[in-house]
């Protein structure tokens, strides 16, 4: 993202988002989860997640392919798990509604395990394990996608790069958190670049050839290519196992329109183990530890996951979301269409 793009106050983003959703006949309250999930993923900077994805999602409506009225059900549970079938509705609502089952479950069993099927995209993983941790608690988020990977050694496209989320309470404002695709990059960083007229590094992704390409549109038709090799290949397979085998869900080929993506959530209750107070205590420790680790490069500050993403929230929340031209002609288009006017720029 450049930073030097056009800034829009968070707020009125989010009212926007929610208003073009409510047009598109979604109940409030799940278009303002939607909204909630694509703004949070801005102001942290993830703006492959952010708002540049709605016109992606209208699509997906307009065709069919996400159900706006979902029947969400529990179909079978435990104490401590459940699984949800989210009657293809968007993902951040199935989501949102599984991650909080997971939590009521582990405040009773101490840990907690629920997965999904029948649902769609569910936007940025850590959205739900920051769920957790703002209740004292460490989530974890797993989802399978669209296959865009190759088994290590291949040249089929059967694998998604399943990305994944961890985050944990204390150390830092909004706690330690990982959200990592198992590529080297997400798809809709190609997406972004693709639609700016970029181009990408060349370790990212393969040609249908399978030769490496700086074109992020031979790279979507191409193979992604995983983080750490062969160890990437091996978190994508084992994520899908959680999210989709264990689920019920589709997993590689059998994935249509991003239709029945699979998720597994977990939440776990710090205080079953020990007094909450004392573990983030202890986070607190690590983090000055790691922060004190003396950096390659003179006056490099070492950083822990998520941190960035919080220092970058709290300035976007003063300063505005930048927003790129061609992503602002989208969303100005989207606006027209559903009679709600794209808002202005932040003073």
């Amino acid at each position: 993202m450049d930073e030097l793009a056009p800034r829009y106050r968070a707020e009125l983003l989010h009212t926007w988002v929610t208003q073009l959703f409510e047009n598109l006949s979604i109940p409030p309250d799940d278009a303002q989860i939607i909204a909630d999930t694509l703004i949070e993923a801005n102001l942290r900077g993830v703006d492959s997640h952010g708002i540049a994805q709605l016109t992606i999602y209208v699509r997906d409506i307009q065709q069919g392919q996400t159900n706006i009225h979902p029947n969400i059900l529990v179909v079978t549970e435990t104490p401590a798990t459940a699984l949800i079938d989210g009657d293809n509705g968007f993902g951040m609502v199935v989501s949102v509604r599984a991650m909080h089952e997971a939590i009521k479950r582990a405040r009773q069993c101490g840990i907690a395990g629920v997965g999904v099927r029948q649902s769609t995209h569910f936007g940025a993983a850590s959205y739900y394990t920051m769920m957790a941790a703002n209740e004292g608690m460490i989530g974890l988020a797993f989802t399978n996608v669209m296959p865009y990977m190759a088994p290590w050694g291949g040249k089929s496209r059967l694998l998604g790069n399943n990305p994944l989320s961890i985050a944990v309470p204390g150390g830092i404002e909004g706690g330690v958190v990982l959200d990592m695709a198992t590529s080297k990059v997400a798809w809709s960083k190609m997406y972004l670049l693709s639609h700016a007229g970029q181009k990408m590094p060349l370790d990212w992704a393969l040609d249908q050839d399978g030769q490496p390409t700086e074109d992020p549109n031979e790279g979507m038709a191409g193979l992604m290519l995983p983080v750490g090799e062969h160890k990437g290949y091996g978190l994508a397979l084992m994520v899908q196992m959680l999210s989709a085998v264990l689920t019920g869900a589709a997993f590689d080929h059998h994935i249509v329109n991003w239709q029945n993506i699979g998720h597994f959530f977990v939440a776990i209750d710090v205080n079953s183990f020990i007094p909450y107070k004392g573990f983030c205590e202890r986070v607190s420790q690590l983090v000055a530890d790691l922060h004190q680790s003396k950096p390659l490069k003179e006056g490099q500050p070492i950083y822990v996951p998520g941190e960035i993403e919080a220092q970058t929230k709290q300035q976007r929340l003063a300063t505005g979301i930048p927003i790129e031209a061609n992503v602002v002609a989208k969303l100005t288009q989207l606006g027209k269409e559903f009679c709600v006017p794209f808002p202005q720029l932040t003073e």
